[in-house]
């Protein structure tokens, strides 16, 4: 009975990380469709708006950083409900904006949020699942973001279109305020008992924290310096992916349909092309499998799988 309820919990966890995680990216997925939009709304020229969505990633992204830092020395459940409250309002906010100011700040407030459940959630995650199956489970969270995107950006446009570009903000605000009552029941995991290395460790006499120079040794361990070095580069090329709705919209409008159609139907291209994350299930039980065999198979079927995706960039 005990170990069911512990099973049922661990599930429950798992889920709603992985939950949040899809609606945090689809925070991010709710913008490029409504670029045109918001830009008619609050008088600006469309060109500026990559910049409120490039303010929100990087805010998400430098945010990342301090909540992981926090999270090492404190309670991880209480400061991702904080972090949940900080963005869900900021993006209520963001839809009551009157102007380019406005959203920019209030984004910038939506990204520091952001941020938490990036670090946090990862962290949690691996302290629930065993090594053996971490591939999986984190395939499946980057299926959950994948899956975010394409939930924002398919429903930004039908709602907008209805009710105007603010409601979609709304929902996602009003999404992420329920997320936080889950939070309540969540149960959260001791530090360090998926690891194979403490199994034999009373976890009570665990607990390390994290100070100032452990960072540096993590910023100067060769893996993860050529790590960070992939991913700044390979977001570049993400981050101009980001225009793909409106490109698709002035296409599909140059055919002569109406903007309405535009906007809906470039969504849902958009959303085709994020189809491909599906596939990270796949890729991540096949890391798992591999990584019996070789500690470098999970790097080296990440590093093939990027080059066999270039051809196909271009």
């Amino acid at each position: 009975m005990i170990k069911s309820k512990a099973k049922l919990s661990t599930i429950f966890t798992v889920f709603i990380f992985i939950a949040l995680a899809s609606l945090d990216y689809a925070v991010i997925g709710l913008f490029p469709p409504l670029f045109s939009s918001i830009a008619n709304s609050l008088n600006v020229h469309i060109s500026v708006m990559g910049s409120v969505s490039a303010v929100t990633i990087l805010f998400t992204a430098l945010s990342s950083i301090a909540w992981g830092y926090l999270a090492d020395k404190g309670n991880r459940k209480r400061l991702i409900i904080i972090g949940t409250l900080i963005w869900s309002l900021s993006l209520f906010l963001s839809s009551l904006s009157q102007s380019y100011f406005h959203l920019v700040v209030f984004q910038i407030f939506t990204g520091l949020g952001l941020g938490c459940n990036s670090s946090i959630g990862f962290s949690v995650l691996t302290d629930y699942v065993p090594k053996k199956y971490l591939g999986t489970i984190m395939s499946l969270w980057g299926l959950s973001q994948g899956f975010g995107c394409i939930a924002g950006s398919v429903m930004a446009p039908i709602v907008s279109s209805k009710l105007g570009w603010r409601i979609p903000f709304m929902i996602i605000s009003f999404l992420g305020v329920l997320f936080i009552f889950l939070y309540f029941f969540v149960k959260e995991p001791v530090k360090g008992a998926a690891e194979p290395e403490l199994r034999g460790v009373k976890f009570k006499s665990y607990n390390y924290n994290i100070s100032l120079l452990g960072i540096k040794n993590i910023l100067t361990k060769k893996s993860n310096f050529w790590l960070m070095i992939q991913g700044f580069f390979l977001n570049i090329t993400l981050g101009t992916l980001l225009w793909l709705p409106t490109l698709y919209t002035a296409k599909i409008k140059a055919q002569g349909y109406s903007e309405e159609t535009s906007l809906i139907a470039a969504s849902y291209f958009y959303a085709l092309f994020q189809l491909g994350g599906l596939s990270s299930t796949y890729f991540g039980y096949l890391g798992d499998k591999l990584q019996k065999k070789t500690l470098r198979a999970r790097a080296l079927l990440t590093a093939l799988s990027y080059f066999s995706s270039y051809p196909f960039i271009y």
